[in-house]
């Protein structure tokens, strides 16, 4: 299930987001039939994109390294199923005040570390700014449609770069609309006016998402009908 929040304007530090959204992932994954929970900046297959460029050693001059970037939590790949494949997931102790850590896919790591091992490799985002050390290479996750090729993708812990809206994920075996009054109700106690979207299984998001490709062959189709009778 997915469940879009965009917290209230009094939570400005991130260290006040980090907090909230610590707070909701265990409220919901309290809730009963609930197995897993986690929260994501960005839901695979949804519109938009966060990208972020990076500063990587020993890449030739002409290579501009980007990125697709996610903030997530500790068990969002575990929720996903997306398979960790080298390295360790996030763990608790990825929080704000410690050393930076970041989690990269297959793809990335075959385009900027190609030949070699990208855990403990160094990297910084949109210079100047800090280091970040890779701790894991994940799977590929196509973020952006099902006809386009995953792109390189990094993931930081949400503790460490939390952001004012995320989606939070749960694994349940029951249909979204027994859990959603459920999952409302243990957000709503962490804050009671918290605004909360749509609770959605994941199937439903990806039919939504092919539904704008669908409208896009249809008006091809019906301009193509329109241009053979003309």
């Amino acid at each position: 299930l997915t469940i879009g929040i965009a917290p209230g304007s009094t939570r400005h530090t991130p260290a006040q987001r980090a907090e909230f959204w610590e707070r909701v992932v265990r409220a919901v994954t309290q809730v009963p039939g609930v197995q897993r929970a986690a929260a994501i900046s960005r839901l695979p297959l949804l519109p938009g994109n966060s990208t972020r460029g990076l500063a990587i050693k020993d890449l030739p001059p002409n290579v501009q390294a980007t990125a697709n970037y996610r903030t997530a939590s500790p068990d969002y790949f575990g929720v996903m199923g997306i398979p960790l494949l080298r390295g360790r997931r996030f763990e608790d102790a990825d929080r704000e005040g410690r050393p930076r850590v970041a989690i990269i896919s297959s793809s990335m790591a075959q385009r900027y570390w190609t030949g070699r091992d990208p855990i403990g490799q160094h990297f910084q985002i949109d210079v100047p700014g800090p280091e970040y050390t890779v701790v894991g290479v994940v799977g590929d996750v196509r973020s952006a449609s099902l006809e386009l090729a995953p792109q390189p993708t990094l993931y930081v812990p949400y503790r460490q770069d939390a952001f004012p809206s995320m989606v939070i994920v749960a694994k349940t075996p029951a249909a979204a609309s027994s859990m959603a009054n459920a999952i409302r109700a243990a957000i709503f106690q962490v804050d009671k006016d918290q605004p909360v979207g749509a609770v959605l299984t994941m199937d439903e998001q990806l039919s939504h998402s092919l539904q704008r490709r669908r409208f896009s062959v249809t008006l091809l189709s019906i301009f193509g009908a329109v241009a053979a009778l003309l």
